[in-house]
């Protein structure tokens, strides 16, 4: 400090004296004099002095407050020298803490200096805002948010911008920030295997985006970039072709050889396949990787032990447990609805949608929940065009079907309405055919399937009609038929019966109906909810206590694991799942 600065702050008689330039000095008003007292301590800022007090800092400082109620010797300085820290983001910080409630100054030009500072000097509470506010930059800003949580050890927040890069890359590859990536960043954000793309030809244009941004200093990555980052082996003949005309790849002769060694894997390929017709491409090589989840469950029958009950949990297949990831949606009000409430998943987000909260009672969940797997945390979607309990509930693209159920006054509704996630919206659409309750629906090729009885009605988006899809009774199935649960599995719908425990394949298009069922055997007690995972049908439900699995190469059953309690009113979904890589 310069002996200038000590002597303003030497002689200061119970007002701050201000530097010509106001932009790098703090000014401490004459309310604050009247509080606190005649400043009694000057901090020295990128050379420039700042007086304060020290009750203040260590009101919201816990590296202030241990300074001066230690016995370091600062504690009697009457200057303190901070260093790595700039002037006007440490304005911000002192700025609130003398001007609360007043909000905190922060905005995307400063945000990631002044969460810094309060990480560093221990102001919580601005670092909390600064924390918050970072949540909500991520998808204008993901890779400078996560550079910082990752500096700065934000564990969630990390985790979240890690998993968010990963699954939103058909966007964040189109963000201004995306071509300021280092060749390290994008290498490995390119080359990682979950990342969420259907074709390599994406990563490919997004590298040749990033190289263009500056062609004199990255031309020269070119061919590591393309190496370990684009796995020309999934390509089809006509990506391939687009990989050919390409200038960069012409130029460089290894890529040219790669693509054209490729090129000519894949027309050997199609030669040998006539059923395809022309080129095949072959199975994709990333993947997302996916997660077993059992949500809700049976208030009433609530154990000492963990248990899925009211709780969203993730079942782990190598230990055979369930982790618990979040408590049921956070709702009390208008009702807590544990009963007649149904389930699904669409991308990252599992539904909660409809419910009573016991039956007669008339106290209805119309809101929506929908969990964000990303963020790990609920969030409110658009309310229910009716309130309704026992329908059944449908994913179809991007779009969540509610069908049919009891709505009020115990009546069953045939009213069909459609969520629309892209723009978070409730549309009508045509009534069902026949009223049903306690039915479940499937999506198979761009048709709904709502199914109870033999009696299967079918939804076409498209021309907005229900149809019969039949009304034929197979011999072999018809004691005690009622679908308790179908999820769809390649052509077909798996479809779970109750009562009788039975697993069948349905297939919808066979020209015979009688033919279109297939037996594929019996759980041993249970029924219920249903999903897949890595080629198992999972199942648990109904009074009983264990989980069992179909395994759908070996044809073969068995129990997956059992509890201390009943698993009634649980529903298990299958969803795109990234592990925390920061604990």
């Amino acid at each position: 400090m310069n002996d200038i600065a000590k002597d303003r702050f030497d002689n200061q008689n119970g007002c701050c004296q201000l530097e010509e330039d106001s932009n790098h000095t703090f000014e401490v008003s004459s309310d604050d004099i009247c509080k606190f007292g005649i400043c009694d301590i000057g901090l020295i800022v990128e050379q420039e002095l700042i007086e304060c007090h020290k009750q203040v800092l260590s009101e919201n400082s816990q590296y202030f407050k241990a300074m001066f109620e230690s016995t370091m010797k600062e504690k009697s300085q009457k200057t303190i020298d901070l260093k790595c820290v700039s002037l006007n983001s440490f304005k911000v910080i002192l700025d609130f803490c003398y001007s609360k409630p007043a909000p905190l100054l922060i905005d995307r030009d400063n945000i990631f200096d002044v969460t810094r500072i309060a990480d560093m000097l221990n102001f919580s509470e601005v670092f909390s805002l600064c924390k918050n506010f970072l949540w909500s930059l991520v998808s204008q800003n993901c890779f400078d948010v996560l550079m910082l949580a990752s500096t700065l050890f934000i564990k969630d927040l990390h985790n979240y911008c890690t998993a968010y890069v990963l699954w939103n890359f058909k966007t964040i590859k189109d963000n201004e920030d995306f071509v300021f990536l280092t060749k390290d960043e994008l290498q490995n954000y390119l080359s990682d295997s979950r990342l969420n793309t259907v074709s390599e030809l994406p990563v490919y244009k997004s590298i040749i985006t990033w190289i263009n941004h500056d062609p004199g200093q990255r031309t020269k990555y070119f061919k590591e970039l393309f190496s370990s980052c684009v796995h020309v082996g999934l390509m089809s003949s006509e990506e391939l072709e687009v990989l050919q005309e390409s200038d960069l790849v012409k130029s460089t002769p290894n890529v040219l050889q790669t693509v054209e060694s490729a090129y000519v894997d894949q027309d050997s390929s199609a030669a040998n396949n006539d059923s395809t017709g022309g080129s095949k491409k072959p199975s994709h090589l990333r993947q997302i990787p996916q997660a077993l989840l059992w949500v809700g469950g049976d208030k009433s029958k609530l154990c000492d032990k963990p248990s899925p009950h009211w709780n969203v949990m993730r079942w782990d297949a190598t230990a055979k447990e369930y982790v618990k990831l979040d408590d049921m949606y956070p709702v009390t009000s208008p009702v807590e609805a544990d009963m007649g409430y149904r389930v699904c998943s669409l991308g990252v987000e599992v539904y909660v949608l409809g419910g009573e909260a016991k039956l007669g009672s008339n106290k209805w969940q119309i809101q929506t929940w929908a969990y964000d797997l990303l963020k790990r945390k609920w969030i409110r979607k658009a309310c229910l065009l009716q309130p309704r309990r026992h329908h059944a509930v449908c994913v179809l693209d991007n779009d969540i079907y509610v069908i049919g159920g009891f709505t009020k006054y115990r009546e069953i509704t045939v009213s069909v309405h459609c969520y629309h996630s892209n723009n978070d919206s409730w549309t009508v659409c045509s009534d069902l055919i026949r009223p049903e309750f306690a039915a479940t629906a499937a999506a198979l090729n761009n048709r709904v399937y709502l199914l109870k009885t033999l009696i299967i009605q079918c939804y076409n988006p498209s021309s907005n009609q229900w149809t019969i899809v039949t009304t034929d009774v197979p011999p072999a199935i018809t004691p005690g038929f009622t679908v308790m649960s179908a999820i769809t599995v390649g052509n077909s719908l798996i479809i779970q019966s109750g009562y009788n425990n039975k697993l069948y394949l349905y297939d919808p298009y066979a020209e015979d109906q009688d033919q279109a069922w297939t037996s594929l055997g019996c759980f041993k007690d249970v029924f219920g909810s249903c999903a897949e995972l890595d080629g198992k049908i999972y199942c648990m439900g109904n009074d009983s206590n264990h989980m069992e699995t179909y395994d759908i190469e070996s044809q073969t059953f068995g129990i997956e694991m059992s509890v201390s309690c009943h698993l009634s009113r649980s529903f298990l979904v299958t969803v795109p799942f990234y592990e925390e890589t920061m604990t």
